[in-house]
């Protein structure tokens, strides 16, 4: 049978239509079915016939759908699946449709923010509509069907599982089963209850009550072995042949290596560069797993290590350096102004010279100079040999630098590859990346075959006597994963049960029973469990500086003895690896071998400890840093919200706020425009009440004044505005900027302030400028004539002369911004009275002051209406002229 999707009603297979309501069948594909390693929840209501006696159906159901929605939100808050509502009872799963690493976790997480958010929901309940819940969690294998968005369905022996532990639990507990509690306990103290006797079953079922949340995780933990690239044939053969042609052609070209993490990604990458069989130009940059990521990084990667700056380098040698790079790598026919150039190369640091012939650029056009001079820096490296340009974990790049690789893949003459390793987040976030261009190509990196991870172990492992069913086992569990496939072999040889005597690894007699872990978080955590306490201290302060790391910060963190001992064995047991060079002078650079490996050290460390480290790592950077701190204010906004978060230490929360601050600064000049709100909105939220508040308010208002988005704007300059009163300073100007959202940019808004509102406002902060001819009372000004013509459409002498006043007043102050903005007033009060020519010519006389303004907006809208003023006159050339210098100043701004 097969179930109606609009009314539920069942229909024989083979209908084309619902034999209920009538709706359309024949276009429903059966979902796919998966086998899945999932966590299972159930939760329940206790007591619920009872109160269903003593209240109305209707607010029965009232306030169950209440219930239900509330709980849906902690559920989804921890990526888990709501499986079905039955009565009063929840299922949901984790781990379908998509899984994550530590989905028996996030499952009981979930079970306890239910819990929490059930205290406060009653809370605010009579007596007689509190509930309570008893919840049951179960981790295993399960058949799954569904795509995602869609209907889910789970079966199988967990599903059951988990609900008998739900009805063996008392009201406000969680009980737990044994694999769940194997994956959790390093986070949560556990009590074991008696084994459950359940129907079906021929051993009773181990159960367990979570606690409390332990205050520091309990690290778990192993050497590793090297084995050849196993069934990546293909994907190398595919680099190889692409390499040939844009070498050949003389063409560039982008591919994306998309695949899951630990897949084998940077492998595949690594093997393709060391058989290269030309004398290719590598080039390497990462992207950061800071939030969104740290803009441009990967270009300051590659741009400090061709110009050979240091960290440690003071801001003048910096540019020295970097001006010397220009003189000697760029071809002259490629850059005609060397100075311009090296300025621009300059920014991608986030740096600028006392003298920067880029200063007085907007965000916009110092976005046009600085691709300018990325395409003529790697031109002229691709005219001496190819470049393989390689730019890791582009899932966690910002926008910009999307933005930035797509222009360069497109544009840059040369024989250059561009080369980007991406797990499949980077599509769902960014779906059209590449799509549908020549330039570009995906090569997506899927587990491995049964056979090919059958082939991986016969090379790590030789041995004697392996257990079939530890081979199956270690083959299961690795679902094709050569990183979870190698840990899982590594995890075995330092427990002691592979042993490698006379060149020979030897199977021991307990191997047979060994647990395999059920993901790779298990096995790195377990991995950590067998080292030393020095050794685990060391990969956990590590883990707080980064994936990449230096010794000397790790030394302020750690506090070891012998630190160089302990790097030493992080180093054979392959946890770490040490890095050819370093960008800090005098300091030895490492990287974690995986990302996983650092993640999971990093939430091994208490969380009081990782506040510290983090405070420690941001005093570590300031210090080497000098005077380039503003390059690093990203990272120290990320490291002392980190210790503020986990501290609540006044003095990190305004440090964090501070570099935010800064860094939206340097966002907004490099035109980073979704990363300088997310930097300003954090700034906002760590702000004290005043003026702390009113500033951050106010770059967070600017950053969406420039993103065109009204509604964002309006909010953080009216809450800003709220801060203070009408006697204070700043009072005006901010007035002046909220308001021209209400009143003349109105068609970027989607819910327009009252008119009143607006009023009121604009008359407040002429009230606080004075009579002062000042910038804030000009822009107020503006405003009125805007609020008149547009939101009032009055037509009398009241507007006629509110418009002359702030023109005149505009005239007067001679700020070309301003006069732009009274001057588009003009024109559309000159348009509605149906005087065409004046408000063509005023728009003209806009667009003679666009050398002289600033704000790109203005620019963008002097010449849009320059167009619309031309083409209403029938002066099509024009308006075509006056659109494509729209087009060239504006595009990619909204």
């Amino acid at each position: 049978m097969t179930t109606c999707p609009s009314c539920g009603a069942e229909a024989p297979d083979g209908s084309r239509f619902c034999p209920s309501c009538g709706a359309a069948l024949a276009e429903v594909a059966e979902p796919e079915e998966m086998l899945k390693l999932v966590t299972v929840l159930f939760a329940d209501v206790v007591g619920s016939t009872a109160r269903g006696e003593r209240m109305h159906p209707e607010d029965t159901r009232a306030l169950m759908a209440d219930y239900f929605g509330a709980m849906a939100e902690e559920i989804r808050a921890e990526s888990g699946t709501i499986e079905k509502f039955v009565g009063d009872a929840i299922m949901a799963v984790f781990g379908v449709p998509a899984a994550h690493e530590d989905d028996a976790l996030r499952a009981v997480r979930a079970a306890r923010r239910m819990l929490e958010r059930l205290r406060g929901w009653n809370e605010e309940r009579e007596p007689m509509q509190m509930l309570a819940i008893r919840i049951g969690l179960n981790t295993g294998e399960v058949v799954a069907s569904g795509a995602q968005g869609g209907e889910l369905l789970v079966t199988g022996d967990a599903v059951n599982v988990a609900a008998r532990l739900e009805q063996a639990g008392e009201p406000g507990t969680i009980v737990i089963g044994d694999r769940t509690a194997r994956a959790v306990r390093p986070y949560f103290e556990l009590r074991q209850i008696e084994p459950l006797a359940l129907k079906g079953k021929a051993e009773a079922v181990g159960a367990w009550l979570v606690q409390v949340e332990r205050e520091a995780p309990e690290p778990r933990g192993v050497p590793g072995l090297w084995a050849p690239i196993v069934g990546r044939e293909y994907q190398l053969n595919v680099l190889r042949s692409t390499f040939e042609r844009v070498r050949n052609e003389g063409r560039p070209h982008l591919i994306t290596v998309v695949g899951d993490a630990g897949v084998g990604k940077s492998r595949l990458v690594r093997e393709f560069l060391s058989t290269l069989e030309v004398d290719a130009k590598v080039l390497i940059g990462r992207c950061l797993p800071y939030r969104d990521g740290v803009t441009l990084w990967p270009l300051a990667e590659i741009l400090k290590a061709e110009a050979v700056v240091l960290d440690t380098d003071r801001a003048d040698v910096v540019l020295v350096k970097i001006g010397q790079l220009v003189d000697a790598g760029i071809d002259p026919d490629l850059a005609a102004d060397r100075s311009r150039t090296a300025a621009a190369l300059v920014s991608t640091l986030g740096l600028r010279s006392h003298d920067d012939p880029l200063g007085a650029l907007d965000p916009r056009d110092l976005y046009r100079e600085l691709l300018a001079a990325w395409r003529a820096l790697l031109a002229s490296m691709a005219r001496h040999a190819p470049v393989v340009a390689v730019v890791e974990d582009i899932h966690w790049a910002d926008p910009t630098m999307l933005d930035v690789l797509d222009e360069l893949a497109e544009r840059v003459d040369g024989p250059i590859l561009f080369l980007c390793p991406a797990r499949p987040d980077l599509l769902r976030s960014r779906p059209d990346w590449g799509g549908g261009r020549r330039s570009f190509s995906s090569l997506p990196l899927d587990p491995l075959s049964s056979e090919e991870s059958a082939r991986l172990v016969s090379f790590l492992l030789d041995v004697d006597e392996l257990p079939d069913g530890v081979r199956k086992r270690i083959l299961e569990r690795s679902e094709g994963n050569p990183f979870f496939l190698e840990e899982i072999v590594r995890h075995l040889i330092d427990d002691g049960l592979l042993a490698q005597e006379n060149g020979r690894w030897q199977a021991r007699a307990a191997i047979d029973d060994v647990e395999i872990p059920d993901n790779v978080q298990s096995v790195i955590l377990a991995r950590l469990d067998l080292l030393a306490p020095e050794e685990k201290r060391v990969a956990q302060r590590a883990a707080v500086v980064g994936r990449v790391f230096w010794d000397g910060a790790v030394s302020t963190l750690a506090r070891v003895d012998d630190l160089d001992s302990v790097l030493r064995t992080l180093r054979r047991r392959e946890f770490v690896l040490e890095r050819p060079s370093s960008s800090i002078a005098g300091q030895t650079e490492y990287i974690f071998k995986h990302i996983l490996i650092r993640d999971v050290a990093y939430e091994s460390l208490p969380r009081k400890e990782r506040g510290r480290a983090h405070a420690e790592a941001a005093t570590w950077i300031e210090r080497t840093s000098g005077e380039r701190i503003g390059e690093l204010a990203e990272l120290l906004a990320h490291h002392y919200d980190a210790a503020f978060s986990f501290l609540r230490d006044e003095d990190f929360r305004r440090q964090a706020r501070a570099h935010y601050l800064t860094a939206a600064g340097n966002a907004l000049r490099r035109f980073a425009i979704q990363q300088g709100e997310r930097f300003a909105r954090r700034a906002v939220e760590l702000s004290e009440s005043g003026a702390q508040r009113v500033e951050a308010l106010e770059a967070l208002g600017d950053l969406h004044y420039l993103a065109f988005n009204g509604d964002g704007a309006w909010r953080a300059y009216r809450d800003a505005l709220a801060e203070l009163s009408d006697q204070e300073t700043g009072f005006a100007r901010l007035a002046g900027k909220a308001a021209l959202f209400g009143a003349r940019w109105i068609g970027s808004m989607h819910e327009l302030p009252e008119t009143e509102e607006v009023r009121e406002m604009i008359d407040a902060g002429l009230r606080a400028a004075g009579p002062s001819e000042g910038r804030e009372r000009t822009l107020l000004l503006v405003d009125r004539g805007f609020l008149l013509h547009y939101r009032d459409e009055r037509e009398d002498e009241v507007t006629d002369s509110a418009v002359r006043e702030a023109a005149a007043t505009a005239e007067q102050l001679g700020d070309a911004d301003l006069l732009s903005a009274a001057l588009d007033l003009v024109q559309s009060w000159e348009t509605f009275q149906g005087r065409y020519g004046d408000a063509y010519r005023s728009t003209l006389r806009r667009n003679e002051l666009i050398p002289r303004m600033t704000d790109v907006k203005e620019i963008g809208d002097s010449y849009a209406m320059a167009a619309w003023n031309a083409q209403h006159l029938g002066r099509y050339a024009e308006a075509e002229a006056h659109a494509s210098a729209c087009v060239e100043r504006s595009g990619g701004i909204d």
